[in-house]
């Protein structure tokens, strides 16, 4: 992946807090995964919220999960 690039697919997730795109960016040389959420503002546009979180937290996130523990910690 081009540094400073990135992109987003649908998620094909469901849930009220589940994000409608998922992806990758690499800025400076490090990988982020990035979430959206399709929004509509106060003035009717719609637009994309978007989440970025390290690569390293991600992972750590998820073998926290895996394990069952309830709170996340690095």
């Amino acid at each position: 992946m081009e540094n400073n690039g990135g992109y987003l697919t649908p998620s094909g997730l469901e849930g009220e807090k589940s994000p409608d795109y998922g992806g990758k960016v690499k800025v400076d040389g490090k990988m982020y995964w990035v979430s959206g959420w399709k929004s509509v503002g106060e003035d009717g546009r719609e637009y994309i919220s978007l989440r970025f979180k390290s690569n390293s937290a991600h992972w750590g996130e998820k073998k926290q999960k895996a394990r069952g523990a309830d709170t996340f910690m690095y």
